[in-house]
C-alpha cells in the first residue's frame, strides 16, 4: 500500500481512534492511528490524509507538527481533517485552529460526526491527495523534457561549432594551395605536396559530407541496400588494408584472427566496409603509439561475429550508454577533443540494424580499451 492510500489518526482518548479506523474500514478507506509526534514524522512519508481530534493538540507537541507541515515540498498539501467537541469553542481553541490554518490544508468537522458524513469527506480529501501526486509527477516529467531538451539543443549547438571546424579545416588546406598554385609560387616537390594536401583535404571534406548525407537518408528512411550473399573476411580484409598504412603511421599495430568458418552473410558489401572501417578507424583514433588494434571474425550458432578491440583510451562509464546516439563524441587522453563530428557510430549501428544484425560495446573504463561486437545473420 502507497503512503498516500493511507490516512493516519489522531484520537487520544479512549477507543476514538479504533472507532474512526473501523469506520473508514467499512468504506474501504485504509488508517492507522498513531500520536501526534509520529504524524510530524510521517508526515514526511506523504499519507493520505491526518484526522486529528481536539485533545491532541496540546501545546508542547503543536509547534512539532506545524514545523513538519510547514516542511511539505511545494506540490504537498496533506488534507487536514479536525474533530472538534460540539461545546462552543473557547479561546484557546481559536488559537489552535488559527495556527493550523496558516500551516495546514484543514477542515473542520464538528462532532459528533455521521459516520457518512466522515467517510465521503476522506475520501474527498484522498481524491484531492492523489491529483497532488498526480500535478507532482507532471512536474517532474515536464522538468525531465526541459532538461533533456536543453541537453539536446546544447548538442546540436556543439554539433553545428564541430561542423563549421571540420568543414572550414579541409577547405582552408585547399583554398592556401590553390593560391599559391595560381600564383605561381610552387615548383617541382612543392607543387607535388600541394596536390597531395588538396586531394587529402577533399577526400576529408567527401567523408565528412557523406557521414551527414548517411545521417539524413536513415533519419528519412531513404537508405538503400544492395542485399546480396557475401563472405565477411574479405570485406574486413580490405577494410583492414587501406587503414594500414594510417595504423603504421601511429604506431598502432593491426591484429586479426579470422576463423576458418563459414562467414556468408546477406549484407551490402559497401555499407559492411563502411561499418568495418568506422570501428576500425576508431579503434585506431583512440589508440596511442604501441597500442593493438584486433580485428576477429568468428561464428556462435547462426550469427557471424565481427569484433574490433583495442588497448587504447577506453570509454568513461557516463558516456557508454550514449555512444551510438547522433554528435556524441568521447575525448581522448592526447588532446581534450579529436576530430570528428561524433557520427561514425551511430550510422554503424543503423547499417547494422539494417542489415538484421546487432553491435554492442564494451569498456571497463578509462584507459581499459574497448571491444564493440557486430553480429549479422549467417545465409542460410
Amino acid at each position: 500500500m502507497e503512503p498516500t492510500d493511507q490516512v493516519l489518526v489522531v484520537a487520544p482518548l479512549g477507543r476514538d481512534a479504533s472507532v474512526v479506523v473501523q469506520t473508514l474500514a467499512i468504506g474501504g478507506v485504509a488508517s492507522v492511528g498513531v500520536t501526534l509526534p509520529e504524524l510530524s514524522d510521517r508526515l514526511r512519508e506523504g499519507p493520505g490524509a491526518a484526522i486529528v481530534t481536539e485533545e491532541a493538540l496540546r501545546p508542547a507537541v503543536l509547534p512539532g507538527l506545524l514545523e513538519a507541515l510547514a516542511d511539505q515540498p511545494a506540490w504537498s498539501d496533506v488534507p487536514f481533517l479536525l474533530l472538534l467537541s460540539a461545546d462552543d469553542t473557547p479561546n484557546t481553541r481559536v488559537g489552535v485552529l488559527a495556527a493550523l490554518r496558516s500551516s495546514a490544508n484543514v477542515t473542520v468537522l464538528q462532532r459528533p460526526v455521521p459516520a457518512v458524513t466522515l467517510l465521503t469527506t476522506v475520501q474527498s480529501s484522498l481524491r484531492a491527495r492523489r491529483r497532488q501526486y498526480q500535478v507532482r509527477d507532471a512536474l517532474h516529467r515536464e522538468r525531465l523534457a526541459r532538461e533533456q531538451a536543453e541537453v539536446a539543443s546544447r548538442i546540436k549547438d556543439e554539433f553545428l561549432a564541430a561542423v563549421s571546424h571540420e568543414l572550414r579545416t579541409p577547405l582552408s588546406a585547399i583554398l592556401l594551395w590553390a593560391n599559391l598554385l595560381e600564383a605561381g609560387k610552387t615548383s617541382g616537390e612543392q607543387t607535388l605536396a600541394a596536390v597531395r594536401s588538396i586531394k587529402i583535404s577533399a577526400q576529408a571534406q567527401s567523408k565528412l559530407v557523406e557521414d551527414l548525407l548517411d545521417v539524413a537518408r536513415t533519419m528519412a528512411g531513404k537508405l538503400r541496400l544492395d542485399l546480396a550473399p557475401h563472405s565477411l573476411t574479405p570485406i574486413v580484409q580490405l577494410a583492414l588494408d587501406i587503414l594500414a598504412p594510417t595504423a603504421q603511421a601511429k604506431g598502432v599495430r593491426l591484429d586479426t584472427c579470422f576463423e576458418a568458418i563459414d562467414d556468408v552473410v546477406c549484407v551490402d558489401p559497401d555499407r559492411v566496409q563502411q561499418i568495418a572501417w568506422n570501428l576500425l578507424a576508431n579503434a585506431i583514433k583512440f589508440t596511442s603509439d604501441g597500442g593493438v588494434v584486433r580485428a576477429t571474425i568468428s561464428r556462435s550458432g547462426a550469427d557471424v561475429i565481427l569484433t574490433v578491440a583495442d588497448t587504447g583510451d577506453g570509454i568513461d562509464p557516463d558516456l557508454l550508454p550514449h555512444v551510438f546516439e547522433r554528435f556524441r563524441q568521447g575525448e581522448s587522453r592526447m588532446g581534450p577533443r579529436l576530430s570528428g563530428l561524433g557520427l561514425g557510430l551511430p550510422i554503424v549501428r543503423q547499417l547494422v540494424e539494417l542489415q538484421g544484425g546487432t553491435i554492442e560495446v564494451h569498456s571497463d573504463g578509462r584507459e581499459t580499451g574497448a571491444t564493440f561486437t557486430v553480429r549479422l545473420p549467417a545465409q542460410r
